[in-house]
């Protein structure tokens, strides 16, 4: 089934041009990089990515093209975004045809003028999205980028987030990833327009994925060791976070092996958010380095990256410089958990005969490789050893964990399902794991968790900053000039309380 992106405002079609570069670069499964050469025999090839439609150009190549809409107030992100992906290093086209640019400026850093557009305008867009929404057999679910700081992407964001729940509401879900501001502050009513983001897409939305700049740009300075990021690099850093979370994985081997379909976006939203009252989501990666230490890296699945993830998640910590590996530490109460573990290289081979439950390398057709075998082919290598005493039996000692495997397939994950992590008892099935043995860029292993848990408190307590501006009516006359007055601001604030309180009263649960 495939995805629609809509990328609106500056910052969604910068990001979303991140995402789908990352998504189409030649170690993740992408239209260009997926066929049968590419996989070890006897597995089929996985079926088409979900965010790509893939054409014949002249030359006969197959060029993925996005499936984007670009939505934007001014034309010149826009159409850096379908310049750049006509470059000969970009592995992805976007359709100029799917490109909306509205208006003659921007909303000037107003969610109530983005959000009060007319009714022209979100015609137009709809038009756009309905369009997309044909081309598919399948209604598709919707992933729609913006910011939640500025004016177009919070306030248009919003406003084409209720119409598409007035349209198609109860048909398709609906996915927003939203970036929220540095808390040094970007915009002055950068507070104002992130809490009438959350506010209205916690009616309208099925799910939001919230990812902040500051912990974007601590990912790059103290993970990735860039001196003086920019926003190319948050981007980057982005746009890796949402692909290795949204590209296509598997729940199991047999389903792979049968050529099932690969985790969907609505599946994901219906796992990770079983009751609409709770719909804010986070996500964490491990691991992240500079390129250069790529190649040093000897990660293991359970002690390394599963074990790290398990403690990041414990102590609500969004990045591994920040985790607390005390014993004591507070832990998280979840909803729901989705692990997604990717690479190791490889597949294991289902026509290779087995000894004891272990993978037999040797060939059948060659003499073994135990040089003291008694067939007549092999040449023994070394003497037969003399006969030796019975050795006495050892000690009972305590039975040792088994050796961490290398096949992401049998990667034991049973550390994030109940009861060895806290999870609300309502939710019957709150924990899953999907997997692909396709590297994550250069990663040899690589594990992201998408969770639904209380550690969104923190980012919901920086309401508290627009509550002080607004008992003072400082700029809310801006707003009320696009019919945003204090009725809707109270309104606002006491949606988020009632969130926030939810949030907080699971570990009551």
């Amino acid at each position: 089934m495939p995805t629609l992106t809509i990328q609106v405002g500056q910052c969604g079609n910068q990001l979303g041009s991140a995402i789908f570069s990352s998504l189409s670069s030649p170690s993740i499964p992408s239209p260009s990089s997926l066929t049968p050469s590419t996989l070890p025999p006897p597995f089929p090839p996985p079926p088409p990515s979900q965010f790509f439609r893939t054409t014949q150009n002249c030359a006969s190549h197959s060029t993925p093209i996005a499936r984007a809409i670009l939505i934007d107030t001014e034309p010149k992100v826009v159409e850096r975004c379908l310049t750049s992906s006509t470059n000969r290093d970009c592995n992805f086209r976007y359709s100029k045809s799917n490109s909306c640019v509205i208006g003659a400026g921007g909303a000037a850093n107003n969610w109530a003028r983005g959000y009060a557009s007319s009714s022209e305008i979100l015609e137009k867009c709809m038009d756009k999205v309905t369009g997309e929404l044909e081309k598919s057999p399948y209604t598709p679910s919707v992933h729609l980028l913006h910011s939640c700081a500025g004016g177009t992407g919070s306030g248009l964001g919003c406003s084409l987030t209720r119409s598409y729940s007035d349209y198609h509401g109860g048909k398709t879900l609906l996915f927003n990833t939203i970036i929220t501001p540095f808390e040094s502050g970007e915009v002055i009513v950068q507070d104002y327009n992130s809490a009438l983001t959350l506010s209205s897409l916690i009616e309208y939305s099925d799910a939001i994925l919230c990812i902040e700049n500051e912990v974007a740009s601590r990912a790059c300075s103290k993970m990735l060791k860039i001196a003086h990021p920019g926003v190319k690099e948050l981007n980057g850093v982005i746009g890796d976070s949402v692909s290795s979370l949204i590209s296509d994985s598997y729940p199991s081997l047999t389903e792979y092996t049968n050529s099932s379909n690969s985790l969907q976006l609505d599946d994901v939203i219906r796992h990770m958010v079983p009751h609409s009252s709770y719909k804010m989501l986070s996500h964490r990666m491990v691991p992240m380095m500079p390129e250069g230490s790529i190649e040093f890296s000897r990660d293991t699945w359970e002690s390394g990256v599963v074990k790290r993830l398990r403690q990041m998640h414990r102590c609500g910590g969004t990045l591994e410089c920040d985790v607390n590996w005390r014993k004591d530490v507070d832990t998280s109460v979840s909803i729901a958990n989705l692990l997604v573990l990717r690479g190791d290289g490889g597949l294991p081979r289902m026509d290779t005969p087995k000894r004891n439950g272990i993978l037999d390398l040797e060939s059948p057709n060659q003499p073994p490789l135990n040089p003291n075998s008694n067939n007549p082919n092999s040449t023994p290598l070394l003497p037969n050893p003399p006969p030796t005493q019975p050795t006495p039996p050892k000690p009972n000692k305590p039975k040792s964990k088994a050796p961490p495997t290398s096949d992401v397939w049998s990667v034991d994950c049973s550390s994030f399902s109940p009861p060895n992590s806290t999870y609300v008892p309502w939710n019957p099935s709150p924990f899953k794991v999907t997997r692909s043995h396709v590297n994550f860029k250069r990663y040899e292993k690589m594990g992201g968790l998408l969770t639904n848990s209380d550690s969104c408190l923190k980012l919901l307590e920086r309401v508290d900053n627009a509550k002080v501006k607004f008992d003072a009516r400082a700029y809310v006359h801006q707003y009320e000039a696009f019919g945003v007055g204090v009725d809707e601001f109270e309104a606002a604030f006491l949606n988020l309380d009632e969130v926030r309180v939810r949030y907080r009263n699971l570990s009551h649960a």
